[in-house]
């Protein structure tokens, strides 16, 4: 609900032959749907769409529609990598910013043409991370997508946005498409320009504002079956060895959309990471990153499955895929608190039985017995849902109330 109809100051330049206006803003997706036809530029976008309307699903915001934001999030605690995992989650990409420059001539301020351009930037990022800085790990905005500038991590980039100054690398060239890359420096800060990446690109829609479904895994072993879609740069080289018996080289695969379930990765590479990365028990902090630039976009994560077990034992698909934190879905695969009270099952109100009573014994009444065989609370635990937008004012959308999800408690702080 935080749809920020942000600019940059006008920016005039005047020359011999015209004279120019140029302005960066959110754009308002009814005003730009002229522009294919009429105005548009080398770089304008065909597919984007705004943010949802109506009640918003629950979503982290890496950062939101503003020029120059970079925003991280963490699982709380390390968690196992080197002996394989996969990792499953959806995002969106919406409210792109709309760049136009109105031409004119010097002398007779007459009208000669308006170009624009719909296209946002500039990405996030999937990261496995042991940064010295843990859980307040944050790269630099722009082209490093957060996670550049954080140190002993591997970033696996959905890149939005084209720099031609990287074309110059030995690696390759960044793509004027949206992208998919893993970039790493080792146990060096890691680095969004393309000297860092360990692999070549791979071009797919990203920020089309469609919902996109990916799926990461790392396999302890070289998964010869994705063979046709290994990649490589010079940079990698360094890491495709073993390290000794329980930490050979493996595989890191990256799927998405419908090639999750057709098993079709979007790209591999054959890759140690306990060679790569200095992970303490084997351990790293897992999460995501996004940056914008001169142009901006919303960032979303709207679900996020981890699993360290391969195979069967992790459940990526059915109802763990369709967990939206209580809003619809009545479980989770979290660990749900403690409870030492009793609950209303068979032993909740009367922990024996007792000549002569015919009235249930309250729970609690008889201190010692009454929690014997008691069953424990069966309904579904969540910690409470916070809306932290209340005094907002300034840059909300006009439907920001209904989009605020149920049972959320307003908290003023």
């Amino acid at each position: 609900s935080d749809k920020t109809n942000d600019e940059i100051p006008m920016q005039r330049a005047e020359t011999i032959d015209k004279y120019t206006e140029r302005t960066v803003e959110t754009d308002d997706y009814g005003d730009s749907r002229d522009i294919p036809t009429s105005s548009a530029v080398f770089g304008h976008r065909d597919n984007f769409r705004p943010h949802p309307r109506g009640r918003c699903p629950v979503r982290v915001r890496l950062n939101p529609s503003r020029p120059s934001r970079a925003g991280s999030m963490w699982y709380h605690t390390p968690i196992p990598i080197n002996k394989g995992f996969q990792t499953l989650f959806t995002f969106q990409v919406s409210d792109h910013s709309k760049e136009c420059s109105k031409h004119k001539d010097p002398t007779f301020s007459l009208h000669m043409y308006e170009s624009c351009a719909v296209h946002g930037g500039d990405g996030f990022a999937f990261v496995i991370q042991r940064d010295n800085n843990e859980t307040a790990a944050i790269g630099a905005a722009g082209r490093e997508l957060g996670y550049g500038g954080i140190a002993n991590s591997i970033a696996v980039e959905f890149d939005t946005w084209y720099n031609p100054d990287t074309n110059t690398t030995t690696t390759g060239v960044d793509m004027m498409v949206d992208h998919v890359a893993i970039h790493s420096r080792s146990t060096d800060k890691n680095s969004g320009a393309e000297s860092a990446s360990l692999g070549q690109q791979r071009p797919h829609a990203i920020g089309d504002g469609q919902v996109h479904l990916v799926k990461v895994v790392y396999l302890p072993y070289v998964a010869t079956e994705y063979l046709a879609n290994f990649t490589a740069t010079p940079n990698l080289v360094p890491f495709i060895k073993d390290y000794d018996e329980n930490r050979r080289l493996g595989t890191l695969v990256v799927f998405m959309d419908e090639g999750v379930e057709k098993d079709i990765p979007l790209m591999a590479i054959p890759i140690n990471l306990s060679v790569l990365l200095d992970l303490p028990q084997d351990e790293a902090y897992a999460g995501f990153t996004a940056a914008t630039g001169l142009k901006w976009e919303k960032h979303d994560v709207l679900s996020w499955i981890w699993c360290d077990q391969l195979g069967e034992g992790c459940q990526t698909s059915g109802n763990a895929a369709k967990f939206d934190y209580h809003q619809d879905s009545k479980f989770s695969a979290a660990a749900h608190v403690r409870r030492y009270n009793p609950g209303k099952g068979y032993g909740g109100t009367s922990s024996r039985n007792v000549p002569g009573e015919t009235e249930p014994i309250e729970s609690g009444s008889r201190p010692g017995d009454s929690t014997r065989h008691a069953s424990p609370p069966t309904e579904p635990w969540a910690a409470p849902k916070v809306h932290r937008s209340e005094d907002r004012n300034e840059g909300l959308d006009a439907q920001a109330a209904s989009m605020v999800p149920p049972l959320t408690e307003i908290r003023r702080e």
